[in-house]
C-alpha cells in the first residue's frame, strides 16, 4: 500500500488483531508525514511493537487508556519538542524514588511544548497486580521527578491519588508535583483534583505555584469537612492586597467548579467575600461559580457576568 500522505489523526482500536497486523496497520497509519494525534484503545496495552513503530517526535496529541510509567516516560522523552496534549485514563506506577524499574535514576525530561496533561487516576485494582506485579510498590513522586514542563497550562486528576499508596507516600506525590511546578517555572491555568480525603489540597492551592490559575475544580469533595475548609480558605484570603485590590487566595480565579459541597450558604459567602475583594462585581474576575449540592436535589450555577452589567 502507498503510504498516507493527508492524515492528521487517528482514533484505533486494535481488538481482536494479531500481533503482526496491529504492526502493520500502526505502521501504514503512522506513514502520513502529517499526522499529529493518535487516541489509542483498550487493547494499546503497553505494546511494544506498537511503541517502536509509532513515530512520537511527530505528534502532538496523545491519549492512551493506560500506561504502565516506564512506557509513559520514554514516550514523553521521545516527543519533548513537538507533543502539546496527553492524556491517561490509567497511569500505572511500577518506579520507586524517582528510579524506573528500580534503575538508575533517570534525568529530567524537559517537555518543551507540553500544555496540558490529563490523569484520570492512579489505578491499583488487582487487575493491574496481574499485569504489573511490582505496582503496589510504586510512588506518584517517581513521575513528577523526571519531568520539567514550562509551558503547561492546565493538569487534571480527575479522581485524585486515589487510594494509591500510603498517606507518606501520597505527601511525596504532592511535594514532588509542587517541585515540579517550581523547577518548571510555569503559569498553570486550569487545575482540577478529585479526592474526598486529602486535607492537604487547600494548603497546596495557597501556593503561590497556582497564583495564575483561573479554572478549578475539585471533584469528589461529597460531604468530607475540607470542601468547606476549602471555602473558608477562598473567603478568608479574600482580603485584598494593597498592590493589586485582588483577593490573596487564587487572584486571577474565574470559574471554580466543585462536586459536590454540603452548604449553599458557604458557597454564596465565599462569592461575596471574593467580589468584595475586586471593589464590587464589575471589578471581579470570578465569572463563574458551579456546586453540586448532596442531598439537596439540585445544583447551584452562578453566573456573575450577567452581574457585571447590572
Amino acid at each position: 500500500m502507498a503510504p498516507l500522505s493527508i492524515l492528521r489523526g487517528f482514533k484505533l482500536n486494535l481488538h481482536g488483531w494479531s500481533e503482526g497486523d496491529r504492526r502493520h496497520l500502526v505502521g501504514f497509519l503512522c506513514s502520513s508525514p502529517e499526522l499529529r494525534a493518535i487516541t489509542f484503545g483498550n487493547e494499546f496495552a503497553d505494546n511494544q511493537s506498537i511503541i517502536d513503530t509509532v513515530p512520537w517526535s511527530r505528534l502532538a496529541s496523545l491519549a492512551f487508556p493506560y500506561l504502565e510509567d516506564e512506557s509513559f516516560l520514554r514516550i514523553l522523552s521521545s516527543s519533548m519538542d513537538t507533543l502539546q496534549h496527553v492524556s491517561v485514563s490509567d497511569l500505572i506506577i511500577t518506579s520507586k524514588d524517582g528510579s524506573v524499574n528500580n534503575s538508575t535514576a533517570i534525568a529530567h525530561t524537559t517537555m518543551r511544548c507540553l500544555q496540558s496533561m490529563h490523569i484520570n487516576a492512579f489505578d491499583e485494582e488487582s487487575f493491574w497486580y496481574l499485569m504489573y506485579p511490582n505496582a503496589v510498590e510504586g510512588e506518584i513522586s517517581a513521575v513528577w521527578d523526571s519531568l520539567i514542563l514550562p509551558s503547561l497550562r492546565e493538569l487534571r486528576f480527575s479522581t485524585g491519588w486515589g487510594d494509591f499508596g500510603s498517606p507518606l507516600a501520597q505527601k511525596r506525590g504532592w511535594e514532588s508535583l509542587l517541585s515540579l511546578l517550581e523547577r518548571s517555572h510555569c503559569k498553570l491555568e486550569a487545575f482540577e483534583f478529585g479526592d474526598d480525603k486529602m486535607p492537604e489540597l487547600t494548603n497546596i492551592l495557597e501556593s503561590h505555584l497556582f497564583e495564575h490559575l483561573t479554572n478549578l475544580r475539585v471533584t469528589k469533595v461529597l460531604q468530607h469537612p475540607d470542601c468547606l475548609q476549602l471555602l473558608d480558605a477562598l473567603s478568608e484570603a479574600s482580603e485584598a492586597c494593597e498592590d493589586t485590590q485582588e483577593p490573596r487566595m487564587l487572584p486571577l480565579l474565574e470559574t471554580l467548579a466543585l462536586d459536590s459541597v454540603c452548604s449553599v450558604e458557604r458557597v454564596r459567602e465565599m462569592v461575596s467575600a471574593r467580589v468584595a475583594a475586586y471593589g464590587g462585581f464589575r471589578k471581579s474576575k470570578l465569572r463563574r461559580v458551579f456546586a453540586d449540592l448532596t442531598k439537596k436535589g439540585f445544583a447551584l450555577d452562578m453566573d456573575l457576568t450577567s452581574q457585571n452589567h447590572a
